[in-house]
């Protein structure tokens, strides 16, 4: 709008009042309405207050640039993290590590138990379908592994790239959260022999339970005992259910898209909202990776057996409780 062109016009009209069309009560309202209009307009308002970009010297792409002190990878770090900064996720983060600390000090008392009922002695396996039907795989720690990598494949992409970062990081602490506290009170309950034979029980009557927790949880300790249900198993099967219920949300472009379901099995995983990309892209996201990361889940379930780090009625414990709950929770 040649707002300058406008404002030069009104003067020139107003310093001839004498015009007889311009004297008429008609044309002075338009002129005033018009006048007013262009006097609101933000280029002016700019202008007046120095800050359009010719005020500033220098064209509007050199003030672009001036105006834009952070990089584009500075951009897409940090707007995911402001969306986060919430009150509601410092309470879920303390949720799940407080959870976190007393299952830790539960596989303490687990590994103390043991060795005041076995005295040393090597514990005789318990039968167990699943050790029958798969080979003993004797590669240390790949139950680890497994874990880390399925839970930065999941966690990584919903923070940076999800619209509703912010609801699935919050479930999945919450239920998170809540495995923990329920295994800290099974692995205690009833201790069953270690299945693991390289698995050396470290603990002592004159250790201190708190600090050792904390080395738990900074990987500067295992445990033995803590056998059902299965932790590992619980964290595979969370990851693929967020895949399943919020795989699709990452084509979404407006806020009013909610809950998703890959497997299209409910009325709550139908899709609220618009999403972009063709079929292609909504065939990867609603069917494609929600069904690899299920058979990454299944192929941990059998790695976990298959390297005796748990009998196969802890990991089916742990499927049936992370599914009710997931269930309950949405």
């Amino acid at each position: 709008i040649p707002v300058e062109a406008i404002k030069r016009h009104i003067q020139k009209v107003f310093e001839h009042e004498d015009d007889a069309s311009a004297s008429s009560d008609k044309t002075r309202k338009r002129l005033l309405l018009l006048r007013g209009s262009a006097e609101r307009h933000p280029m002016v308002n700019m202008r007046d207050k120095g800050t359009h970009p010719t005020a500033m010297g220098g064209d509007a792409s050199q003030s672009g640039r001036q105006q834009a002190p952070h990089s584009a990878l500075f951009d897409f770090i940090c707007q995911p993290m402001k969306q986060l900064a919430c009150w509601q996720l410092v309470a879920g983060c303390l949720w799940m590590a407080t959870c976190a600390y007393v299952n830790c000090i539960s596989q303490i008392y687990s590994d103390r138990f043991h060795n005041e009922h076995y005295h040393g002695r090597t514990p005789e396996l318990l039968p167990d379908l699943g050790f029958y039907l798969f080979p003993r795989i004797e590669i240390p720690h790949p139950a680890d592994y497994w874990n880390v990598a399925m839970a930065v494949g999941t966690m990584v992409p919903v923070v940076l790239f999800h619209p509703k970062r912010r609801k699935v990081i919050l479930r999945f602490l919450a239920i998170q959260g809540s495995v923990f506290l329920l295994r800290s009170a099974t692995i205690i309950a009833t201790l069953l022999p270690q299945p693991d034979p390289l698995c050396v029980n470290v603990s002592s009557p004159d250790e201190n339970v708190f600090i050792e927790a904390v080395k738990i949880i900074l990987g500067l300790r295992i445990t033995c005992g803590d056998l059902l249900f299965s932790g590992h198993t619980a964290n595979f099967t969370l990851m693929a259910l967020i895949w399943s219920e919020y795989g699709y949300g990452f084509l979404a472009v407006d806020a009013t898209t909610r809950g998703y379901s890959a497997l299209g099995g409910s009325n709550r995983g139908q899709i609220g909202g618009r999403h972009r990309g063709g079929p292609v892209l909504h065939f990867v996201f609603r069917r494609l990776l929600p069904l690899l990361w299920w058979a990454a889940a299944i192929s941990g379930y059998f790695v976990i057996v298959a390297t005796r780090f748990h009998y196969t009625v802890d990991v089916l414990v742990a499927i049936i409780i992370v599914t009710k709950q997931w269930g309950l929770y949405h």
